[in-house]
């Protein structure tokens, strides 16, 4: 498969840290690869839209939280290769508090949600491989 066949997408993730631990949440997808695996929030980066607006927006979409400062703690590519096309991610990964509030799940998009530390997450088998990479290399906590 060319590279030009290929989906790119910009996304912007966050690890919302409260108390001490970071919220993941459980993805609901028609895609196997993706059904059921636990995630950090975030998404796409609309058109004219920086990683920072974008990774608020995303996180409050997602969850109903408001975060706070997010900081950027690093950028990686990944590769997914699907057996229709290969999708190029640029992923923005960031950091950010969320001092209160009640999650809010789009039951068509996350059916669950936990907050973590970071062993707990990399022990998990169930997990994003590029949230999982994220965590590994940036989130040294």
């Amino acid at each position: 498969m060319s590279e030009q066949s290929g989906k790119r997408l910009q996304v912007a993730v966050c690890i919302v840290e409260r108390n001490g631990r970071f919220l993941v949440i459980r993805r609901v997808d028609t895609e196997r690869l993706w059904d059921k695996k636990w995630e950090l929030p975030g998404g796409k980066i609309e058109v004219g839209e920086s990683p920072t607006e974008a990774v608020i927006r995303e996180v409050f979409e997602e969850t109903g939280l408001s975060i706070v400062d997010p900081v950027l703690i690093g950028e990686r590519n990944h590769d997914w290769y699907l057996p229709e096309r290969t999708s190029y991610i640029h992923i923005s990964a960031f950091t950010a508090s969320s001092l209160s509030g009640d999650i809010r799940l789009d039951p068509t998009e996350n059916d669950a949600f936990k907050w973590v530390t970071r062993d707990e997450y990399l022990a998990m088998d169930d997990q994003l491989e590029a949230n999982k990479e994220i965590i590994n290399k940036m989130y040294l906590k």
